[in-house]
């Protein structure tokens, strides 16, 4: 079946609805912060392990929210302020908490039902594109629909 598939789009139009959010991505890690064409805020949905039980398939995820840090090293002294990495923390934050509470409380058509989530993790990337966020694991569980041989 295509639970992931199910799962994803799921996932997908929850943080495509969020006006604060420009990209949407689903894939590997080694995506997110090299591909120049991207525009941030970014959500990055990366696949993990899936459990199959009989009555439902829960499936992990990895979301993690970032934005690309602004340096302005000509603005002050101040080495505390000088760029918007408490912005994009922030910003990453309430985009996340926004997603999760939807995930928690909207009934939804496929019966997706959240089973777990971690605190959130800092993400800072200061090698090729200087991202920062927050990365939070989710376990989702949907109807397991395919039917076994008699």
């Amino acid at each position: 079946m295509n639970f992931y598939a199910i799962v994803g789009k799921y996932l997908e139009g929850i943080f495509k609805q969020d006006p604060l959010v420009n990209t949407v991505m689903f894939g590997t890690i080694n995506e997110r912060d090299i591909e120049k064409y991207l525009i941030f805020p970014l959500v990055h949905i990366i696949p993990g392990d899936m459990t199959l039980n009989e009555n439902r398939i829960e499936l992990e995820f990895e979301i993690a929210c970032v934005d690309l840090r602004d340096i302005r090293p000509d603005s002050n002294t101040d080495k505390f302020w000088n760029d918007n990495l408490i912005d994009s923390l922030n910003q990453s934050a309430a985009i996340l908490v926004k997603g999760l509470n939807i995930i928690r409380k909207k009934r939804n058509a496929n019966d997706i039902i959240l089973v777990s989530s971690t605190s959130a993790t800092p993400v800072i990337f200061e090698e090729k594109n200087i991202v920062d966020g927050f990365s939070i694991h989710l376990t989702l569980s949907i109807q397991n629909t395919v039917k076994a041989c008699q």
